[in-house]
């Protein structure tokens, strides 16, 4: 999941591409405050794809 994470929010330009893993390691503690059911991974992962999906959709687009 959390390399998932880390792709689409590189993507999208939420991670510093010089020091990705510094977010990266605040949202691992954050995620791992509470321990989180399968069903739950699986919703995390399904919004990473959605938003991969309309990144590749998106630049198709544009001109």
């Amino acid at each position: 999941m959390y390399v998932q994470l880390k792709a689409v929010l590189q993507a999208i330009g939420f991670l510093n591409p010089e020091n990705p893993d510094y977010w990266m390691m605040h949202i691992r503690r954050l995620f791992a405050r509470t321990t989180l059911q399968a069903r739950e991974v699986k919703i995390i992962r399904g919004i990473c794809r959605q938003i991969e999906w309309y990144g590749d959709h998106k630049e198709r687009k544009t001109p």
